[in-house]
């Protein structure tokens, strides 16, 4: 049982690797990323934040500088979220305070 899980556990490393990969992550920032996101969160359900994704050196942008795509997202999801699906749903929730960090502009959806 070990080992089986040990094996998923790898080869999710290797998924966010991957996508990490795909969004434009050099190699050591893909192997440190994806280890963090398989390691550093105790469930599947726990919340990356704004705050957390910076500090495990995610490129992320605050919500307000991509307002309308949140509109769409928002509208999309309001859609599909009831509908049972074998498929994931990004779950998300807009803070309730403004940013005033100076924020990266790039773009990364997962």
């Amino acid at each position: 049982m070990f080992e089986e899980r040990v094996g998923l556990l790898e080869m999710v490393k290797n998924y966010a690797y991957d996508l990490l990969k795909m969004a434009g992550y050099n190699e050591d920032k893909c192997k440190e990323i994806s280890k963090a996101l398989v390691f550093d969160f105790p469930s599947h359900y726990s919340i990356i934040d704004y705050d957390k994704a910076k500090k495990i050196s995610l490129k992320v942008e605050w919500y307000e500088n991509r307002i309308d795509k949140w509109r769409v997202m928002r509208r999309w999801l309001g859609n599909y979220i009831l509908e049972e699906s074998a498929i994931h749903h990004i779950v998300y929730a807009l803070p309730r305070h403004n940013k005033k960090d100076e924020v990266t502009s790039h773009e990364s959806e997962t």
